[in-house]
């Protein structure tokens, strides 16, 4: 999941919960990003 989220601009943290179990976030950006970078490719190329 860490992985997806930083291919695609955005961050994953996860917590430990009260109680038991885990809590997790995942930010992805709203599509702003929209370079082939956000699309894995390598930086000066392009994403077909």
């Amino acid at each position: 999941m860490s992985r997806f989220a930083r291919v695609h601009g955005g961050w994953v943290c996860a917590r430990d919960r009260e109680g038991g179990g885990a809590s997790f976030r995942v930010f992805l950006p709203d599509g702003a990003v929209g370079s082939a970078a956000a699309h894995g490719a390598a930086p000066g190329t392009s994403a077909i």
